[in-house]
């Protein structure tokens, strides 16, 4: 059974269970041969009567690999209820408290079923006194739309997308496998078959297995050819979605690394306060910000008549100085901030895409210079060439285009007219401002994604 959030497929419908805070896998191991699942994760949660952890086991080979939903929930909520609709047209039903799946609480059932069980959790925790939060999409609002206290929302606005984002890789379900062996207990000796299972770890408490648990363990039987392939398209599997999240990381990146109205501004700020354009006998040839660096801008310089390494250097002061081997050409840093964001960049790319008709006609009334590049595909930063079986090329695995483009006027303040249009570029990065001190020309340069 599964949901998906955030573009994300999630594995629902675990059974959970506490485990006891010393040697939590080997009772973890004992839960999951008993009840014959063999898929699951283990998680920590705030310490209780009985333990620190508790394991949640999928009964379906399909979860492999998927993260939790629970489990992530668990972790982002302190008390939560909630009825969400699943891919298959069920609802999954969560229930949390204290940072906990609650046994029984991370079940999918009929609608037919859903309002019975809902109110059955809420009557007892209520009861109980505890404090919820509760949560019901639009299907599972409309059935029980009496007890909603956020009546309607959407499956995306539940999960937290960075939270989620960095904790689903430690709560991904895995294959619990087994080495059995054999313990003798006291003297008496009762022979008793104990397991122990090795297991992906959700979280970094979790203790590892001590070498004598590790004990023998019978040679895993030959692969067919089919297991073989399967493995092996599974393995290409991950490995490019690994690959897509780190172009998607690198997109958050560049689309936060500055707020651009208040880049501009500051830039702006920069070039009209900063030293003239003789300094020291040295003449101010160039003024440059760059994505590569957005917490500074560079100044270049040349000596003019007159201009000595040790004069420019006194009357730089504190600037940070970097001359060239020869002493004829110096760059200065100025330090900016250039204030960061949080947008996410998929979404905006995806649902508030930049008409650059509309973008070139604002900008020209405005009277400024802009031109558009034909759109090509975006490449990565790294090829793909060490995994194997993905496809040939440097093409980004997202599938998106970019338009570079380029903006000019005079004077800063053209430039400033610039920062009240960036809104109108909401999938447009800038990446480069250049500054000429003697003439005024400015020139700002970048790219606008396109899905």
């Amino acid at each position: 059974m599964q949901l998906e959030a955030h573009g994300q497929k999630l594995a629902t419908g675990l059974s959970w269970s506490l485990l006891p805070a010393d040697n939590p896998k080997a009772e973890a191991a004992r839960i999951a041969q008993d009840s014959g699942l063999t898929y699951g994760v283990i998680r920590a949660i705030p310490a209780s009567d009985f333990g620190a952890f508790q394991v949640g086991l999928a009964a379906a080979e399909q979860a492999k690999g998927l993260p939790s939903a629970a489990a992530i929930l668990a972790s982002q909520y302190e008390n939560l209820i909630s009825g969400v609709a699943t891919l298959d047209g069920r609802i999954w039903l969560c229930v949390v408290t204290g940072h906990q799946v609650v046994a029984g609480g991370d079940i999918v059932v009929s609608e037919e079923h859903f309002p019975e069980k809902f109110k059955s959790f809420l009557s007892d925790l209520n009861e109980a006194g505890i404090s919820l939060d509760i949560f019901l999409d639009k299907v599972a609002s409309d059935l029980v739309s009496d007890e909603a206290t956020l009546e309607g929302e959407d499956v995306d606005d539940l999960f937290d997308l960075p939270f989620m984002q960095g904790i689903k890789r430690r709560v991904r379900i895995a294959r619990v496998y087994f080495n059995k062996k054999l313990i003798f207990a006291g003297a008496a000796g009762v022979l008793v078959v104990g397991a122990v299972f090795m297991m992906l770890s959700s979280g970094p408490s979790e203790p590892d297995l001590a070498p004598s648990d590790l004990a023998w363990a019978p040679p895993p039987p030959k692969e067919d050819q089919e297991a073989k392939l399967l493995k092996q398209q599974q393995a290409l599997e991950a490995a490019l979605e690994e690959a897509k999240e780190q172009e998607r990381q690198w997109l958050r990146e560049d689309f936060n690394a500055a707020d651009e109205a208040t880049l501009i501004a500051t830039v702006i700020g920069t070039w009209t306060s900063s030293p003239g354009d003789v300094q020291g006998g040295w003449l101010a040839t160039g003024m440059a910000w760059s994505l590569g660096t957005p917490g500074e801008v560079e100044v270049a310089w040349r000596p003019a008549e007159g201009g000595t390494t040790l004069l420019f250097r006194e009357s730089m002061q504190d600037i940070d100085i970097a001359f060239d081997g020869k002493g004829s050409r110096a760059i200065t840093r100025h330090r900016i901030e250039a204030s960061s964001t949080d947008i996410d960049a998929i979404a905006i790319i995806n649902d508030a895409p930049t008409d650059p008709h509309v973008l070139s006609h604002a900008l020209t009334y405005m009277g400024l210079q802009v031109q558009f590049e034909q759109p090509a595909l975006l490449e990565r930063r790294v090829p793909l060439k060490d995994i194997a079986g993905a496809p040939g090329g440097n093409t980004s695995l997202l599938r998106l285009s970019v338009m570079p483009f380029s903006i000019s006027g005079v004077g800063p303040s053209s430039l400033a007219v610039l920062a009240d249009a960036v809104e109108l570029m909401p999938t447009g990065v800038i990446e480069s401002i250049t500054i000429n001190p003697r003439n005024q020309d400015w020139k700002v340069s970048g790219v606008i994604y396109e899905n």
